[in-house]
């Protein structure tokens, strides 16, 4: 289906919000607001200004960290690692 197709058959406003939402925007009060994906990553042994890891689950390698092996044993994944939380970004102060 052509772009134009699928203009035509969802309308101008429909096809304006499927693009916008597949290119990272959603409308949120009453405006277009770039929604930025949440971003986890391991903040085990971190040092300052480090940025968090990939999971060593996701690699296999579950005997690189010390909390993985316990995981596996348990049947469970990163998601339930204390250590596997939000990524938080700061905006430096300009």
């Amino acid at each position: 289906m052509s772009d134009e197709e699928v203009i035509d058959s969802l309308g101008m406003h429909a096809a304006a919000v499927a693009l916008l939402g597949g290119l990272g925007y959603a409308w949120i009060g009453g405006k277009w607001t770039q929604n930025t994906p949440k971003e986890y990553g391991c903040h085990c042994d971190l040092e300052p200004g480090q940025k968090p890891d990939g999971c060593v689950l996701d690699y296999g390698n579950a005997n690189d960290c010390t909390h993985a092996p316990g995981l596996v044993a348990a049947g469970k994944g990163r998601e339930d690692c204390h250590e596997w939380r939000r990524v938080e970004f700061v905006r430096p102060n300009v």
